[in-house]
């Protein structure tokens, strides 16, 4: 008896999918990539921008600044890296360049943005210094030591954090199929421990910006206060609408000061909320990683605009970069210096002096009169 013959699969037996046949999957990549493209331009433009502002303006050369400068590195970089998982979201059938190209993309896009967030953190932690505490004790805690000091550790610990791992075989930096992003990968359980340590880092960054700004505004609110009652027994007898525009002078200082802190504190947190709390569930983190991974580094693109444009000494600085009035920057770096030093030799060079156009007169006069006398001798 013949053994049966099993059949051979057909094409239409064997599932086989091609994944630009989701056309929700090519248009919801082709969306965050657009998105992507769109913060790295921005984001690489406003944070170059700040750092030159740094660059030619001592006066903006303050410990505080120098966070600030630090903090717009890691977004520049982050945001200059960020372009290459456009090209992973473009590419679904996976990633088009080298595997090391990838774990570069991944390691340096993580680093920039976790030290991104520890950087607002010790941003927040020096304001709270600066307003709250004498200024002896200030300057004594934020030495030239400790502040590099407090950079390193905002470079380190991520660094730390992102590379320890891979290197000690725990799970590994590369393309990740199921999110088509250049970051961990391995298995479940490690992919979820590693997105539990970064839960940690959110809810610790959390902890110590709510309570500094808090502090702040607490500290602010009693100041004014305070001052407000000063006033009022001075002014007992001064005109009742003397005493009402003093208290809306300070209505509106306060709610100045309050707006400030909400769009620090609320334009940090929108953007890296919605990544946190995806990560708390399995299915979010598997099939929305990317969404929000996108909200999240948007945050590195705004930065510039909200701690450094809102500052006067900045704005000034960078009206005069718009206008091209490079001598009316305030404290001009020594660099900037010798660049101005130098086109004006280069444009006093240029330009006659009137000893020299007055010189040039007399020799062309003297000349014409030479030629008149040669013409009357011969008699032309």
């Amino acid at each position: 008896m013949a053994s049966p013959v099993t059949p051979l699969p057909t094409a239409t037996a064997v599932n086989i999918t091609d994944p630009y046949d989701n056309r929700g999957l090519v248009i919801t990549n082709s969306i965050l990539a657009s998105v992507i493209c769109i913060v790295t331009i921005v984001g690489v433009l406003g944070n170059s921008f700040v750092i030159l502002l740094f660059a030619l303006s001592r006066q903006l050369q303050t410990v505080t600044n120098i966070f600030v400068v630090s903090l717009t590195l890691s977004d520049l970089i982050g945001c200059a890296t960020l372009s290459l998982d456009a090209v992973a979201l473009f590419s679904l059938r996976g990633w088009p360049l080298q595997d090391w190209v990838c774990k570069m993309v991944g390691a340096v896009t993580l680093i920039a943005f976790k030290a991104s967030i520890v950087h607002l953190a010790l941003i927040s932690i020096n304001r709270l210094f600066v307003i709250t505490r004498p200024k002896i004790q200030y300057l004594r805690l934020y030495r030239h030591r400790n502040v590099v000091l407090m950079i390193g550790v905002a470079w380190l610990a991520p660094l730390t954090a992102i590379v320890l791992p891979p290197t000690l075989g725990f799970g590994r930096l590369g393309y990740n199929s199921d999110n088509h992003f250049c970051v961990f990968d391995g298995t479940r359980l490690q992919l979820r421990i590693m997105y539990v340590i970064e839960e940690v880092l959110f809810v610790i960054t959390f902890c110590i910006i709510s309570f500094c700004y808090l502090k702040i505004y607490i500290y602010v609110t009693r100041q004014y206060r305070n001052m407000m009652q000063f006033f009022l027994r001075r002014s007992n007898k001064a005109p009742a609408s003397n005493k009402k525009k003093m208290l809306s002078n300070i209505d509106k200082r306060e709610i100045e000061i309050t707006k400030n802190l909400f769009v620090v504190v609320c334009a940090y947190f929108i953007c890296i909320l919605p990544h946190t709390i995806c990560l708390f569930t399995e299915k979010c983190y598997l099939y929305y990683f990317k969404h929000t991974a996108v909200i999240y580094a948007i945050n590195s693109c705004i930065n510039p605009y909200i701690y450094c444009f809102k500052q006067p000494i900045f704005k000034q600085v960078s009206l005069c970069v718009v206008r091209c009035r490079w001598s009316e920057i305030p404290k001009p770096s020594a660099w900037l210096q010798r660049l101005l030093r130098r086109t004006r030799e280069r444009g006093l060079s240029c330009t006659p002096t009137p000893d020299i156009i007055a010189t040039q007169v007399e020799q062309d006069i003297s000349i014409v009169a030479t030629v008149q006398h040669t013409s009357v001798q011969t008699g032309v």
